[in-house]
C-alpha cells in the first residue's frame, strides 16, 4: 500500500503542475492578445496622426499659395513660392517618416530625394530642362534628411528658375 499511496501522490503533483501550467499558460495567452490588441491600437492612431499631419502640410501649402496669388508686389509672390516649396520638402520629409518606413528614426536619405526630385520634376520644369538623379541607398536621422530636404529643393528650384538663360539645360542630384 505505500507504494500505491506513493503513485497516487506522484500523479496528484503531476496533475497540479500541469494543471498550474495550463493556467498560467491561459494567462499568458491572454496577456499577448492584450499586447496585441493594444499594438493594433496604437498602430492605427499613429496611422491617423501621419494622415492628419499630411493633411495639416498641404492646409498649410494651399494656404500660402492663396497668398501668393492674391499678392500684387512680385517680390511677395516669389517669396510666398518659396515657402510653399520649403513647406512642401518638410511634408515630404515628414512623409518618409510614417509608418510606412522602416524605422521611424531614421529615412532612406535616396528613397526620400527621389520623390523630391521627382516632386520638383513635376511642379517646375520646363521641355527643355531635364532634372536627373543618381541617389545611393544612404540612411540619416530625420532631422538631417529634413535639413537635406530643404537645401535640395533650394538648389533644384533656384537652378530650374535661373540656371537656364536659353530654356535648356540638365540638372544632376547625386548621393552616393
Amino acid at each position: 500500500y505505500a507504494r500505491t499511496g506513493g503513485l497516487i501522490i506522484a500523479t496528484a503533483a503531476q496533475g497540479l503542475i500541469l494543471l498550474i501550467i495550463a493556467l498560467y499558460q491561459r494567462e499568458v495567452d491572454k496577456a499577448w492578445a492584450s499586447q496585441q490588441d493594444q499594438m493594433h491600437l496604437l498602430s492605427e492612431a499613429l496611422r491617423e496622426i501621419d494622415h492628419r499631419t499630411r493633411n495639416n502640410y498641404q492646409t498649410v501649402v494651399a494656404l500660402i499659395l492663396l497668398q501668393a496669388q492674391k499678392a500684387k508686389a512680385p517680390e511677395v509672390k516669389h517669396a510666398l513660392a518659396e515657402a510653399a516649396d520649403r513647406v512642401r520638402a518638410v511634408s515630404l520629409a515628414s512623409d518618409q517618416l510614417a509608418l510606412r518606413s522602416d524605422n521611424l528614426g531614421s529615412v532612406r536619405l535616396g528613397d526620400h530625394l527621389r520623390e523630391l526630385c521627382n516632386q520638383l520634376r513635376r511642379g517646375l520644369t520646363s521641355d527643355n530642362v531635364t532634372l536627373d538623379y543618381d541617389l545611393g541607398e544612404i540612411t540619416t536621422k530625420s532631422d538631417t534628411a529634413i535639413h537635406l530636404s530643404i537645401i535640395v529643393n533650394e538648389l533644384v528650384t533656384n537652378a530650374l528658375k535661373h540656371a537656364f538663360a536659353d530654356g535648356g539645360g540638365e540638372i544632376r542630384v547625386t548621393c552616393n
